[in-house]
């Protein structure tokens, strides 16, 4: 019997459905990903593995240098969140606004 969106369980609706691979793949709008080295989650190539399938033309790929998964030391914390608002600010302020 298929319970979530056509699949028998949860687990194997969200394997399907959110595969980062079969994602990556589809998008085409800018992307930005930024990790850090001492991810012992994900490892660094997987970072790049998966980069790399994104379709998008314009994407970025950063690794911050002794940072984790969860960026706990704080410069790390700063450090991502400063880039992440330059890519924001530069992707939706280049979008033709008038003010």
């Amino acid at each position: 019997m298929k319970y979530f969106f056509g699949f028998e369980s949860i687990e194997s609706c969200v394997s399907f459905r959110w595969n980062p691979d079969r994602l990556a793949e589809k998008l085409t709008k800018p992307f930005y990903l930024i990790a850090g080295n001492k991810d012992v989650l994900f490892p660094e190539k997987g970072f790049h593995q998966l980069f790399n399938k994104v379709k998008s033309e314009d994407k970025k790929i950063e690794i911050i240098d002794g940072a984790n998964h969860n960026f706990t030391n704080k410069d790390h914390f700063h450090l991502m969140c400063e880039k992440l608002v330059d890519f924001f600010e530069n992707k939706l302020l280049s979008i033709n606004v008038k003010m």
